[in-house]
């Protein structure tokens, strides 16, 4: 072994400290790339010589070599930004990115986002961002492959009709249901001392009158039935009050008493026909009639006191209890309101509902309070849903006159009853306008949500993210990407979390190259040079010292 070679040594060096400089300039250089992960060289000592003297076989090293050029993948400061499609990530995954028509997958730290005109979320190369996108039925995330992330409804978004509705609303335990109605006896008229009295109403229709007499508090009633002619009976069933007439010595037709029943004030009683027979007595009262007393007898000046707490109300000035209106969408996306109407019913823990609508010409819909009920919720004795919570708006019943689907919306009574203040707590239903998109924001879970002018907003995508084994056997390709390699593994992918990296919108990753750091190893890099340098000229001075023995 020459001493030539330590000339050579001396090239390695030189050679070896160049490629170092040629990293810390690259990493100088891309202080302020998004993203960037700056790299370090890391050299190895070249294979020796072996040499041989008196002491032995010896080795002797023949310079140096760069062995890798690793990329530190340290974690980047993050800068705060307006932009709500900057994103950054917090961990060790990487963004998915695709070009149009290849299946090739790019991957990337830095996370500078737009739309561009067809609504594909992409990155400043034009490189599409991959996501699982949203089932737009179910709400539910589509399984599969990542696919290209895209607004499609970058216009107008169409209207859906309300086809489901939820309450979540308390009815008042306390609530004193609406009473049966109350008759008196043939001939007998109210004493003021019975029901202090404050306004009395009548109507008559030939020998038949019907007088409707209100108590001083206003809301309770009691109704007296004189027939000149006698004959009539009185009986009660459930909250219904018929009377049943012998109408032998005069002809009233169903419109007359009709319009005697409403003169009277009077809304829920039923009329049959005569009996051809006289009866002069009430006999003994149902269960359910609210007087005591006993036997009401003709021609008895007093039935007895008013049943202690009891109300009557037969005009039913009183037709609901509680009332909570909705904002519902026809197939046209037009509003339309539907109230829902409840009613204490005297079953105990009962309550009627009922619903009313109008169409585009102002005709009524549904069932209004006072009418037959559309359903029943019942409750446990504790104030909890029993049965009855689920109900049905038919779409015959919801023909909106305006050229739209009538559609059936199923209605979910969440529904307790306790004694407190009856009232809805939370109301949804599922329909909605058309809109135009105003806005697409991505939140720290990596979803993708587009906002409407209607208020609405839809989930379009969850970004997705890719994890590598070994980070440092990725290929770098530029543009901030890098390409997978069999040193890398295969990448375990999926949503934003704790393994993958957690995402941080409105910022982005800033350059992980440490200035100050660079320096140093400038500095390093340069004696090392400096000293393979002098290496060189010193060989040269012995082979000139080598070569002047001749002399």
């Amino acid at each position: 072994m020459g001493i030539s070679s330590a000339l050579y040594s001396g090239v390695s060096g030189l050679n070896t400290n160049s490629q170092a400089m040629s990293v810390i300039g690259n990493n100088l250089a891309n202080t302020n790339t998004l993203g960037f992960k700056g790299s370090r060289t890391v050299f190895s000592d070249l294979l020796s010589s072996t040499v041989f003297g008196s002491g032995g076989a010896s080795q002797v090293g023949r310079g140096v070599g760069m062995s890798k050029v690793d990329s530190i993948f340290s974690q980047g400061t993050f800068e705060s930004t307006e932009t709500d499609t900057d994103l950054a990530i917090e961990g060790d995954g990487f963004f998915m990115l695709k070009e149009i028509g290849n299946n090739t997958s790019f991957y990337s730290r830095a996370g500078a986002f737009r739309f561009d005109e067809a609504g594909y979320l992409v990155n400043p190369e034009g490189l599409r961002v991959q996501g699982k996108s949203f089932d737009p039925a179910t709400n539910e995330l589509v399984a599969g492959d990542p696919t290209d992330i895209v607004v499609e409804n970058v216009g107008l978004i169409p209207a859906k009709v309300t086809d489901a509705l939820t309450l979540n609303s308390n009815l008042d335990a306390s609530t004193v249901a609406i009473p049966v109605f109350v008759a008196a006896s043939p001939g007998y008229t109210p004493a003021s001392s019975d029901y202090a009295p404050a306004t009395t109403a009548t109507a008559s229709l030939g020998g038949l009158a019907i007088t409707s007499v209100a108590t001083g508090a206003g809301a309770n009633y009691n109704i007296a039935f004189v027939d000149a002619n006698t004959g009539n009976t009185a009986s009660f069933a459930g909250s219904t009050l018929t009377i049943t007439a012998d109408f032998s010595n005069n002809s009233y037709t169903d419109t007359q008493i009709a319009g005697l029943l409403t003169t009277a004030g009077i809304t829920q009683v039923t009329w049959t026909g005569a009996t051809g027979a006289n009866v002069n007595t009430l006999g003994t009262p149902p269960a359910n009639f609210p007087l005591a007393g006993g036997v009401d007898q003709v021609g008895t000046a007093q039935v007895g006191t008013p049943a202690s707490g009891i109300a009557f109300d037969p005009a039913n000035t009183r037709t609901y209890d509680y009332a909570a209106s909705t904002q519902t969408y026809d197939t046209l996306g037009n509003p339309h309101i539907v109230t829902t109407y409840f009613r204490k019913d005297p079953a105990p823990n009962t309550w009627n509902w009922f619903w009313s609508a109008e169409d585009s010409t102002g005709a009524a819909l549904g069932s209004l309070a006072g009418s037959s009920p559309e359903g029943q919720i019942v409750f446990t004795a504790d104030g909890l849903l029993s049965s009855g919570g689920t109900g049905n708006i038919t779409a015959a019943e919801l023909d909106w006159q305006n050229g739209s689907t009538p559609t059936a919306i199923a209605i979910n009574f969440d529904t307790t009853q306790f004694n407190n203040v009856s009232k809805v707590i939370s109301q949804d239903q599922n329909g909605f306008a058309s809109g135009n998109l105003t806005n697409v924001t991505i939140n720290n879970e990596g979803v993708v949500i587009a906002s409407y002018s209607n208020g609405e907003q839809t989930q379009i995508a969850n970004i997705t993210l890719a994890k590598f084994t070994n980070p440092n056997g990725l290929n770098l390709i530029g543009s901030n990407l890098f390409l997978a390699s069999d040193q890398s593994g295969v990448p375990r992918i999926g949503l934003p979390g704790p393994e993958l990296g957690k995402i941080f919108t409105n910022s982005l990753e800033q350059s992980n190259v440490d200035m100050g750091k660079e320096f140093v190893n400038m500095i390093t890099v340069q004696r090392g040079f400096q000293a393979n340098s002098k290496i060189i000229t010193t060989v040269d001075e012995l082979l000139g010292e080598l070569i002047n023995l001749k002399r």
